[in-house]
């Protein structure tokens, strides 16, 4: 079975990566990842007076990269009906290379499909 990971940020340009690497590999047993990597050590700009703040846009990364990728899964559960797919959706809270990193090391991904 290959193993492909699909990053997104819910872009179109994600949607089209997403829908070429699936049509492309239609024929093949592949587990597609659906990553989704958000940068919450970017937000440190705040400063220490608001920490609180800090959490509560943390949180709200979290809760929106979840909704996002619930809804991808069932979007293609429901249009994309192929035995020979499965996926599984990964929320990351790293930056991109990082996240990409460790999930191809610890899935054993075999290719990374993105678009620009």
């Amino acid at each position: 079975m290959l193993k492909i990971l699909l990053p997104t940020d819910f872009s179109d340009n994600s949607w089209n990566a997403i829908f070429t690497t699936i049509k492309l590999y239609a024929k093949i047993s592949c587990k597609f990842y659906i990553l989704h990597a958000y940068e919450p050590k970017q937000l440190n700009f705040l400063g220490k007076s608001s920490q609180q703040r800090l959490g509560i846009i943390y949180d709200s990364l979290s809760k929106y990269a979840e909704q996002e990728l619930d809804n991808i899964l069932s979007y293609l559960k429901k249009n994309h009906n192929n035995s020979n797919h499965s996926f599984e959706t990964i929320s990351k809270a790293d930056l991109l290379n990082d996240g990409l990193t460790s999930i191809v090391i610890h899935k054993d991904i075999d290719l990374i499909a993105m678009c620009t």
